[in-house]
């Protein structure tokens, strides 16, 4: 699947942007703000639907407003084009299916050649293969914060091809596992205290310890029980009589307390006896009695309030009427009163037309003078003024513009290019000037060397300061071998050696300290280092002073000096090729020459075979050597500078030449140019004297005064149809004699004095009021009506009220209302007695009870109250008597009962052995089940290791391979722990690591190889295209090549479409792939790069 074309009508900031998409990848390059995530937002609203306004700013709205939407153009793997139309708000005329704003047509091409008009439902089955919306944003149209978001990996449509294989995931797996160690912690932990095999250890000493200090415990505790089981014989004995008391004061006690509610409870049952007994009455019987009455007492007032107001409407109802003359012809009027707004404004528009021709007459008139004076409105209409004449006159106005500006700039360059000649020419005789100068220099100041050939004299000087340094290097050998020559001039070489470093020393005082203060900006830096100098160059200076007798120059050991460096073999090859560089005259024996401007004296060697030169002369030669390089550079540097203004003065030449033709070749051509022009307008009956802007001018003016004179024609046209819509309206007004009484003659008149609205209106208003007189008449017996059926319906209330009352009556069994209310008195006090009867008998069983009931109720019949009390007291000291006997017995059995628990405690022998074997067996089989449960827990970690490493998703080894690629190894793959959805990536040398703690890069190349993994295995065969915006904002050069590496491999298989503002990303992207095309967004469109 390839995207192909992207047609933006509205599209946000976008307005009528058309992209076509010729390669597999292509980059949308513009600067932030351009409109490349725009583009994005626009495929995805293509193939998934425009949001709703609800989205917000996913929904993109135009800017401006206007059309919203667009249409892309979409090629399937069977080579079949799609073309996929969508709008929120379509242009105008524009016809499409779908609901409120998402308009949609969908067009696919067929073997055949034609269209097939497909359903979004089509779009998404056969084109995206039922991909999802959420699927394709996080897939194939991704941007960087949906990049960055992991947890949208784990979404119900993406974690199957993640987290769902080998054994399900291992969840079930897990659990089991977490279960085993729950259970491991319970029986054992190392260093616990509340684990249940440390409990059974502890236990076990407990019971060996004390096992040993059970003994002659059981003659006691036979002996205790013993004592045990009489004193329970004694103790059955007393509690019978200790229970006969207790009932007996409980009984006592509960006839004294309940004696006054006794009492009420009679005197209740006395007056109960004394009613009347009667049927049953009816409940509530007096309250319905009452509302009765109240309902029957309002709707008497109520019933009375009707029948009035029927009989004031009858009177109104005879004093309304209505003429139905003027009603009749209620039609007529109410059409002529519809008309009479078009009526006026006709007759207003008829002014305005007949100005309108008036003013449009007199334009035409001035665009014929503006042409020329003789023009008529049928010369205006036969002028063509044809697109091809026009095109001819723009051609021309061009070429006579382009000569004009072409003539301006030759000859603005022919000027600079002879004021550049001119300055060209003096800058070659200055340097002329400058090179016979240093000309003269060099025959003046080096005229003692013999060749006049630089790169000679040059190759002469390389050669013999090598061998002067060779030289002094065996006079050096020779020394140390202690031949004489040494002790000659072993005097004069300390002197030498402390003066260089003197000048040294020297220097570096006066370097150092001006360095510290510009470089460190340190002044009491520079203060200290100035002293430390200046004490080393006075030490330095003494020491001069001191060797200063030892070397003075002796011409004897100069000579001497001489004599041992020839002795040399680079000495003798040296004394050949001195003549042959500089003049060295031999003087009278003795004598000596110097060279012009140098203090140090040549003498000519008394050796048959050449010269050989002492320190100072080779110093002295050095000095001028230096001086003649330096001379030699700057007169090279002359030459080239003239050899170079020369080649640029005769190219300037050259280009003014060139130009001066060029100048004559462009008026011949603009002669042949004007002839042609006048010739066209002589053929056209034109002006000869007329340029192109003004011809154009002509064709505007002729244009112009067309449309006047077809807008005259049409505004004539009209204006007579509006005159036949007037002269209608006042022919049936006048048809309207007897309206208002009014004659034909009046409507002729008010016809001529604009009068006729105003008469119309009048009618229409005496019509108004005869048919607000009919309407209140009709509203007069509506209303009637409604009162008769109100009245109905409380004649009806009235009936049903009285019908209750005679019910109610026979229910109670009364003759009139007043014995029913004095029965409903009776009977609400009977009500009254039961309640307080049924609350005493309650309080009398709560304080009696089931158990003493008939013992109380004989007391309450036959003992007064001061014999019940007197009762009481002896009930209860025969209680206490019996309660103190209680006691005791209570107490002893407590103790001889403690006594015995103390001894069962001690335990007798065979009862410690027993409690040991059970407290052993049961820590063999806590110990059983830690080691079965141990040995469970390694198989399943075992299990999990070789899960986490062999059963990973087909989805992940890809992600891994690609991960791989994109680091160059540095991580080996990714994976899924078991049973969790945590993602982590191998490390090369550390090994797994959790996504969380990857740096930002590594992270967002571990997301975007699981999206390019799951997009292969999502699309399948379909092969979705890429669009990535700025993904790689955050990855450093390598980063960067690596996953564009990784995406080379996919641009085979698939389109990919990158969108950036980065010149770098752009410049990697054009190195990674061979064919790519760069499209750059810009404000005023895409422009190809």
């Amino acid at each position: 699947m390839r995207i192909e074309r992207l047609n933006v009508q509205g599209f946000g900031q976008l307005q009528g942007l058309q992209l076509e998409f010729k390669e597999d990848v292509t980059v949308l390059y513009g600067p932030n703000g351009a409109g490349k995530s725009t583009l994005l937002g626009f495929v995805r609203a293509m193939l998934f639907g425009i949001p709703s306004r609800s989205y917000g700013a996913q929904r993109y709205e135009p800017t401006g407003g206007g059309i919203h939407g667009g249409t892309i153009t979409i090629r399937d793997p069977e080579g079949r084009s799609w073309f996929i139309e969508r709008y929120a708000k379509p242009p105008e005329g524009t016809t499409l299916s779908g609901r409120a704003g998402d308009r949609l047509r969908i067009s696919r091409s067929d073997p055949e050649g034609g269209m097939v008009e497909l359903s979004d439902g089509d779009l998404r089955r056969e084109l995206l293969g039922g991909m999802s919306k959420e699927m394709f944003n996080q897939l194939f149209a991704v941007t960087l914060s949906e990049l960055q978001e992991v947890s949208a990996l784990a979404s119900e449509d993406l974690s199957s091809y993640l987290f769902h294989a080998g054994i399900g995931g291992g969840t079930a797996v897990l659990q089991g596992e977490k279960k085993i160690l729950q259970e491991m912690d319970k029986l054992y932990r190392p260093r616990g205290r509340s684990q249940e095999i440390y409990g059974l250890t502890q236990e076990l000493e407990r019971i060996e310890l004390q096992a040993g200090a059970a003994k002659s415990l059981l003659p006691r505790y036979e002996s205790v029980t013993l004592e045990l089981k009489e004193l329970e014989d004694l103790f059955y004995g007393t509690a019978a009589e200790y229970e006969k008391c207790v009932e007996e004061e409980a009984s006592v006690s509960k006839a004294i307390a309940c004696r006054p509610a006794w009492y009420k409870r009679e005197a209740i049952l006395r007056e109960l006896a004394d009613l009347p007994e009667r049927p049953a009455f009816p409940v509530q019987a007096k309250e319905r009695w009452n509302r009765l009455q109240e309902d029957k007492a309002r709707e008497l007032p109520e019933l009375k309030e009707l029948k009035r107001k029927i009989a004031a409407l009858e009177l109104e109802i005879q004093s309304a009427s209505a003429d139905f003359t003027l009603l009749d012809q209620e039609q007529a009027i109410l059409q002529l009163e519809r008309r009479l707004p078009a009526y006026e404004s006709r007759r207003q528009e008829a002014v305005e037309l007949t100005g309108e021709a008036f003013r449009l007459e007199q334009k035409v008139d001035r665009c014929l003078e503006s042409i020329h004076p003789d023009w008529t409105r049928d010369l205006l209409r036969k002028f063509a003024g044809t697109i091809g004449e026009r095109e001819t006159v723009r051609r021309t106005n061009t070429e006579f513009s382009a000569y004009e500006r072409e003539m301006e700039s030759l000859y603005q360059e022919r000027l600079k290019l002879e004021r550049d000649a001119t300055e060209a020419g003096a800058e070659l005789e200055r340097i002329m000037d400058r090179l016979a100068a240093s000309r003269e220099e060099g025959k003046r100041d080096y005229a003692l060397l013999r060749s006049k050939d630089r790169s000679e004299t040059q190759a002469l000087w390389n050669e013999i300061s090598v061998l002067i340094d060779r030289a002094r290097g065996e006079q050096a050998l020779l020394r140390e071998e202690g031949l004489a020559p040494t002790e000659v001039t072993r005097p004069a070489r300390p002197a030498k050696k402390l003066s260089g470093w003197l000048a040294g020393a020297v220097l570096l005082t006066v370097l150092i300290p001006l360095l510290l203060w510009l470089i460190a900006d340190s002044l009491w830096g520079s203060l200290v280092s100035a002293i430390v100098m200046l004490g080393i160059d006075a030490y330095l200076a003494s020491k001069v002073f001191n060797n200063r007798p030892q070397s003075k120059y002796s011409p004897r050991k100069a000579q001497e000096s001489r004599r041992s460096l020839s002795a040399t073999p680079a000495g003798l090859k040296l004394a050949q090729l001195l003549p042959k560089l500089v003049h060295l005259p031999a003087g009278e024996s003795g004598g000596a020459s110097r060279l012009s401007g140098y203090s140090a004296p040549f003498k000519a060697a008394e050796r048959p075979d050449g010269h050989m030169l002492s320190d100072e002369e080779e110093r002295a030669l050095r000095r001028l050597m230096e001086k003649w390089m330096l001379w030699s550079q700057r007169q090279e540097n002359l030459e080239e500078q003239a050899a170079e203004q020369r080649r640029k003065k005769h190219a300037l030449d050259e280009a003014l030449a060139g130009l001066e033709r060029e100048l004559t070749r462009k008026e011949e051509i603009f002669a042949a140019q004007s002839q042609a022009w006048e010739r066209w307008l002589a053929e056209r009956e034109l002006a000869p004297e007329l340029s192109p802007e003004a011809a154009l001018e002509v064709f505007r003016l002729a244009e112009q005064g067309r449309e006047w004179l077809e807008q005259l024609e049409a505004v004539t046209l009209k204006l007579e149809g509006v005159k036949r819509e007037i002269a209608s309206f006042e022919s049936d007004c006048g048809a309207l004699s007897g309206i208002g009484g009014s004659a034909e003659g009046e409507v002729a008149a008010a016809i001529e004095h604009h009068a006729l609205p105003g008469k119309l209106h009048r009618a229409l208003a005496e019509l108004e009021q005869q048919q607000k007189q009919r309407e209140a008449a009709s509203r007069l017996e509506e209303k009637k009506a409604r009162l008769e059926e109100e009245l109905e319906k409380a004649l009806d209330r009235l009936g049903l009220l009285e019908q209750a009352e005679r019910h109610l009556l026979d229910e109670s069994g009364a003759e009139d209302g007043e014995q029913l209310l004095r029965i409903a008195e009776e009977e609400a006090l009977r009500g009254r007695l039961k309640e307080e009867l049924r609350r005493v008998e309650l309080e009398l069983h709560l304080t009696i009870g089931s158990e003493h009931g008939e013992q109380v109720r004989q007391l309450l019949k036959s003992r007064e109250e001061p014999e019940l009390s007197v009762l009481l007291a002896e009930a209860r000291d025969r209680l206490k008597q019996a309660e103190t006997a209680r006691q005791g017995l209570v107490e002893r059995k407590g103790r001889l009962l403690q006594e015995r628990e103390s001894l069962e405690a001690q335990g007798l022998r065979d009862n410690w052995q027993q409690q040991l074997a059970e407290q052993e067996a049961a820590l063999h089989d806590a110990v059983d089940r830690y080691a079965a449960l141990a040995l469970c827990h390694e198989l399943i970690g075992r299990v999990r290791k070789i899960y986490e490493q062999e059963r990973q998703p087909q989805v992940l080894k890809t992600a891994s391979a690609y991960l791989k690629e994109m680091t160059g190894g540095l991580y080996s793959r990714i994976l899924v722990k078991m049973g969790t959805q945590e993602l982590m990536v191998e490390h090369r040398d550390y090994g797994p690591i959790g996504s969380s703690y990857l740096s930002r890069g590594t992270a967002e190349q571990t997301y975007l190889a699981m999206r390019l993994a799951l997009s292969d295995a999502v699309s399948g065969s379909r092969s979705l295209p890429l669009l990535l915006d700025d993904l790689f904002v955050n990855f450093d050069k390598g980063r960067l090549q690596g996953a564009l590496k990784v995406l080379g491999h996919l641009s085979g298989k698939q389109q990919i479409i990158f969108m950036t503002c980065h010149d770098h990303v752009l410049q990697e992207i054009r190195e990674h792939f061979p064919s790519v095309d760069v499209i750059e967004i810009q404000s005023c469109g895409p422009v190809s790069l």
